[in-house]
């Protein structure tokens, strides 16, 4: 062992995903369980909601990698290590995932068919997000597709639309794989019961054909606000 991996080991602790990191995840995936743990703080929590995504939306142009949290060492062994434990808390996980792309560490460090099809809908949607969308593997679009389409988690299915609208973000050029990408795409806008699902899938398909993942409707009715004569075509 070198003495940088001893000064490397020693160094390294465990470092538990700060609370405000969980609640985070908990807000995409059961916003309902979510809206009552902060309602007896509702008014500070408001103000700070406001303030996150104006800046997430300011400084991520949707990159995940990018979320704004503060944190000034490397992506430490623990992490790496807790990565393919599934014993591991799954948020720590899932934080592990985020930092590992954030530190441009190599996609080895990731192994896409354990991750992609972990038991946890956390970690196996975020590992989706960055293997696909980040590190560009076009190998696993059948593996997006499934996801989005079939996954038993509406968090994981919703990770899976949004990596398949941000890599082909401005067009796709081949017509067999366009093709493909967006009937997957209207298939989740028809067939998902919930909004979010609902608008994440036609902010994919609007990011794909005019490149605007900005989709951010107030009141939503996917009947009224889906331009379904424009989408005929690709089904």
């Amino acid at each position: 062992m070198t003495s940088t991996e001893t000064g490397l080991k020693r160094s390294n602790k465990a470092v538990r995903t700060p609370i405000s990191v969980q609640l985070f995840f908990i807000s995409l995936r059961q916003p309902s369980r979510f809206a009552k743990l902060i309602r007896p703080f509702a008014r500070g929590i408001q103000v700070f909601v406001v303030w996150f995504f104006k800046r997430l939306r300011e400084t991520s142009s949707r990159d995940p990698s990018n979320i704004p949290m503060t944190r000034q060492r490397k992506t430490t062994a623990q992490e790496i290590s807790d990565l393919n434990d599934q014993n591991a808390d799954p948020f720590d996980r899932a934080s592990a995932i985020i930092f590992i792309t954030r530190d441009k560490l190599s996609s080895t460090n990731l192994t896409s068919d354990q991750l992609i099809d972990d038991p946890s809908e956390v970690v196996r949607g975020e590992a989706l997000r960055r293997l696909f969308f980040i590190w560009k593997r076009e190998d696993l679009l059948d593996r997006a597709c499934a996801m989005a389409l079939e996954d038993e988690s509406g968090y994981a299915r919703l990770e899976a639309i949004d990596a398949l609208g941000m890599h082909f973000k401005g067009g796709i050029e081949d017509p067999k794989k366009k093709r493909k990408v967006l009937r997957t795409l209207i298939a989740c806008l028809r067939n998902e019961p919930e909004r979010a699902e609902q608008v994440g899938a036609y902010t994919a398909i609007l990011s794909i054909l005019d490149g605007n993942d900005r989709f951010s409707p107030g009141k939503w009715n996917k009947e009224t606000d889906v331009d379904w004569q424009r989408l005929r075509e690709f089904e």
